[in-house]
């Protein structure tokens, strides 16, 4: 990290500098400065930056208006840091300048990167260890302290990214035998999301191998009554083999010592990376990936370049990759498996 500077965005969007933190104005500026440090070194069009800062209700002189906010946020991090970070005008947008390990959005990328490197090869211990580290970068929500609709769409995919990290150490964790400590957590997240599969799955997993399968089945039995009732759908179809292979006793459910546990080794990423700010779209990746009750099927985009059908695609793939974990993905550019007609808004 570039000398001991700060910018915090999982929590209030925050800079600090030699242990004080420093003010960069009210809400919008905020905003502007976490627009900008999401992809820090990379021209921020100014139409993009309007969109984000009013929505789509921009005042009559929107790029003055731009201009001025521009020029409070500079003022500022030249106050606080001094020329640590360089905000600067381009042709058609802005861009700021900044060591990306300065931000706490892009390091918890990184140290999620490397986790999942790890698992790749095995090495449960130090992937946990690095998720943890992932994990403690968070202050509270995302972007706290801001409204609007593109804060409101980019907090819930950060707190997404957060929940896969979260799913990530769980079963790094149950790899390494650490079931018994697991159940308290996962009952701490089970109370805040009582219908996320994924949480009830490794709670059961956890339960049974510290030897209450009768108290695994009754979580079962409480999420499937609640989806029922609440959702109108049954357990997808891994909770309920969990639960059948539960009933059965099934031995490949039990583990060996702490750093020994059984499992599946995942397969190389072979998708292309993620874009570094992926929002929106919901409507789209429900119908890809068969989330929401839509059957997937084969479809392709179609759109003008420029649109992020490639952004899309990878998006969704990465979703449905963790459907299938024994599968190996290949992103062909020429006809991909996607929806029709994606490209046709942004």
């Amino acid at each position: 990290m570039q000398g001991d500077i700060e910018f915090r965005l999982l929590g209030p969007v925050e800079l600090w500098s030699g242990g004080q933190r420093h003010d960069v104005g009210a809400a919008r500026t905020r905003c502007l400065l976490a627009v900008l440090l999401l992809s820090p070194g990379t021209v921020a069009p100014a139409e993009i930056l309007i969109d984000r800062l009013w929505d789509t209700r921009p005042p009559p002189k929107a790029r003055e208006d731009l201009s001025a906010y521009i020029a409070r946020l500079r003022g500022s991090l030249r106050r606080a840091i001094g020329d640590s970070a360089q905000l600067a005008g381009r042709p058609g947008g802005y861009v700021l300048d900044v060591d990306p390990e300065t931000v706490d959005v892009h390091r918890f990328r990184r140290l999620r990167r490397q986790a999942d490197a790890l698992t790749a090869r095995g090495d449960y211990e130090h992937a946990a260890s690095l998720l943890r580290e992932a994990d403690g970068l968070w202050r509270g929500q995302a972007l706290a302290g801001m409204g609007g609709d593109w804060v409101t769409r980019m907090r819930d995919s950060l707190e997404e990214e957060r929940r896969a990290a979260i799913v990530a150490r769980v079963e790094c964790d149950l790899q390494l035998g650490r079931h018994a400590g697991l159940v308290v957590e996962l009952g701490r997240l089970l109370a805040a999301y009582p219908l996320d599969e994924t949480y009830v799955a490794h709670q059961m997993t956890a339960l049974y191998r510290s030897g209450r399968p009768g108290d695994a089945l009754s979580l079962y039995r409480e999420t499937r009554s609640r989806l029922v009732g609440e959702l109108g759908t049954e357990p997808g179809p891994a909770l309920s083999e969990l639960h059948q292979r539960i009933l059965r006793g099934d031995p490949q459910l039990a583990v060996g010592a702490p750093g020994q546990g059984p499992g599946r080794v995942p397969g190389p990423d072979t998708l292309p990376p993620q874009a570094v700010e992926f929002v929106g779209r919901r409507e789209e990746l429900g119908l890809l990936t068969g989330k929401g009750g839509n059957p997937p099927q084969v479809r392709v985009i179609e759109g003008t370049p420029g649109v992020g059908k490639t952004a899309l695609a990878v998006h969704a793939a990465r979703i449905a990759a963790g459907q299938y974990p024994d599968g190996v993905f290949y992103l062909n550019r020429t006809r991909l498996a996607s929806v029709p007609r994606c490209g046709g808004h942004s």
